[in-house]
């Protein structure tokens, strides 16, 4: 299976091979990160304790809530000294070494995307082999267990565009040492780590800067009753339209459940700060200024069947919140009993808009 981290990667991987349509288009080795719509096991109790958590600025269940950011991910090991790389399961059983992965990517078609991973790439393997041997085996069990991060080069965005070029270390992955994830760390693997990096004065590379999760502070929403309540009475009308419990999994009701924390997630968001964009006003503001521009020119065209997708997704984009609920992030990543799941707000409909103003699909 071939993996591909962006939407812009595939065009590009498109135009200059062939493809077979069994792709994973999110995460690399690291899979798809659930919303709670997508976990069968979830119930309308569950859901609930999300929507409270949530507006009262307290997503902290089994670990501090923390950034999903847009970049490009990328998994390292150390293994008798050497940092190993992987971008699939295949490569998480014979890993890649620096000049694998920089012979992986050199014939790209997107200059920045070679630079993305080269660059990145060189700098983990100069700062990870400065690990004592001790915590390379305590971490990485010689080579068996990973770290995911994401990859943040300004100059090569995808949605949002970053003013810095972060590694943002996400935790430790145990796998099996035949390529299957077997467990994890945890975020406070990646805290750990990078800690153990600055002790030994190897955080900051020739291009990257590594840094742990991007921990997010939250504040009480300001409608927080009026809010709640609109939320739950959501959630009670699903419950009752199909006359269950509180207990039952609402695996079977996807659709309506998507747009409920789609919705909620922008107003979590909205009540979020610290994240990765030093900017984030500024680029909130230009992502506002794209999507109304570009959108606009494309109703103004004459491609209907443009015109019909960009309408589909801006009337998605209403039913979570509008255009001004946009803000310069992915989402939010949260832990909930061993799970991990993500609230994306607005981003989704965002990255369709994307797509059909950059690439016209």
């Amino acid at each position: 299976m071939k993996l591909l981290s962006t939407y812009k990667e595939f065009i590009l991987e498109k135009n200059n091979s062939n493809i077979d349509s069994n792709l994973i288009l999110e995460g690399g080795a690291a899979g798809h990160m659930m919303h709670p719509f997508d976990d069968r096991n979830l119930t309308f109790d569950d859901f609930r304790k999300f929507i409270d958590a949530g507006l009262q600025g307290e997503m902290t269940f089994d670990e501090e809530p923390t950034e999903k950011t847009d970049g490009q991910n990328v998994f390292a090991t150390v293994k008798d000294g050497k940092v190993l790389f992987a971008r699939n399961k295949g490569q998480l059983k014979s890993p890649l070494t620096l000049n694998g992965i920089t012979d992986m990517f050199k014939n790209h078609a997107s200059e920045l995307v070679r630079d993305t991973f080269t660059f990145a790439a060189q700098d983990l393997a100069n700062s990870l082999s400065k690990l004592s041997k001790e915590d390379q085996e305590k971490y990485f069990d010689n080579g068996n267990n990973f770290m995911n991060m994401e990859l943040i080069y300004s100059k090569n965005p995808n949605v949002i565009n970053y003013d810095r070029d972060v590694i943002q270390f996400h935790g430790i992955k145990i796998t099996d040492g035949e390529g299957n994830i077997t467990g994890e760390m945890g975020s406070s693997s990646a805290k750990e780590i990078s800690n153990l990096l600055d002790r030994v004065e190897a955080k900051v590379g020739k291009v990257f800067t590594i840094i742990p999760p991007q921990v997010l502070k939250l504040r009480k929403d300001v409608s927080f009753d009026d809010n709640t309540k609109y939320f739950m009475k959501k959630v009670d009308a699903l419950q009752n339209k199909y006359n269950l419990n509180g207990a039952d999994e609402v695996s079977r009701y996807i659709r309506p459940f998507e747009d409920l924390f789609l919705e909620l997630g922008s107003v979590v968001l909205k009540n979020a700060a610290n994240f990765v964009a030093a900017s984030p006003d500024a680029e909130m503001q230009r992502l506002h200024d794209q999507i109304r521009t570009e959108a606009g020119k494309i109703k103004r065209g004459d491609n209907l069947t443009q015109i019909a997708k960009v309408e589909a997704e801006l009337a998605r984009l209403d039913r979570i919140g509008g255009i001004e609920s946009i803000i310069p992030t992915e989402g939010l990543v949260f832990k909930y009993k061993g799970k991990i799941y993500k609230l994306t707000g607005t981003f989704a409909a965002i990255n369709q808009l994307m797509g059909i103003i950059k690439y016209g699909r």
